[in-house]
C-alpha cells in the first residue's frame, strides 16, 4: 500500500483563504453596523418645539429647546412610563443653569431634572446625550424664586 502524500499549500491558496476571510470579515461587520443600534444614540424627534433624544432601549437620553420651560414641558409631554406635569423652573445657586420641577400624575411629590443652557448651541438641555435621564426627588419650594416663562401651556 502506499501512502498519499498531504495537499501541498500554495502561496495563491493561502492568498484565496485570507481575501475569504477579509470578505467574511466585512460582512459580519456590515450586518452589525446594520442591524445592531448603538446605546448612545437613538432616534430624535421634536416635542412642543424642543428636540428629544432618545437611546436604541427607548429611553430619553437628552431634551434642548429654546428655554428652560420648553424643556421641561417636552420631557414631560415625552417622559414614557408615568404622566408628569410640569410645575415650574427654578433658579439655582449651588450649580449653574435650572432646575425644572415636575409632578407626577396622580401623586403629590415633586420630582427634578437639571436644565443647562448650551451657550455654544444657544439652547437649553436636559442630560448628556448619552446616558438615560434620571429624575430626581425636587427641593422644598417654599421660599423659591421661580423663573417666569412665556408659554401659554405654563401654571399660573
Amino acid at each position: 500500500m502506499t501512502a498519499k502524500a498531504a495537499p501541498v499549500a500554495t502561496p495563491a491558496s493561502h492568498k484565496r483563504a485570507a481575501f475569504l476571510l477579509a470578505i467574511l470579515a466585512l460582512g459580519a461587520v456590515a450586518y452589525f453596523i446594520v442591524n445592531m443600534q448603538p446605546e448612545g444614540r437613538g432616534a430624535l424627534t421634536i416635542v412642543e418645539g424642543s428636540e428629544v433624544q432618545w437611546n436604541g432601549k427607548g429611553r430619553i437620553i437628552q431634551v434642548s429647546g429654546p428655554d428652560p420651560w420648553t424643556v421641561l414641558a417636552s420631557l414631560c409631554l415625552a417622559w414614557k412610563g408615568e404622566q408628569l406635569q410640569p410645575v415650574r423652573v427654578i433658579a439655582t445657586e449651588l450649580q449653574p443653569g435650572r432646575l425644572g420641577v415636575a409632578r407626577r400624575a396622580g401623586k403629590s411629590d415633586l420630582v427634578s431634572i437639571r436644565i443647562k443652557e448650551d451657550l455654544a448651541a444657544g439652547k437649553w438641555v436636559a442630560g448628556d446625550g448619552m446616558t438615560p435621564l434620571e429624575l430626581m426627588p425636587a427641593p422644598a419650594l417654599n421660599n423659591v424664586e421661580a423663573e417666569t416663562h412665556n408659554s401659554s401651556n405654563s401654571p399660573s
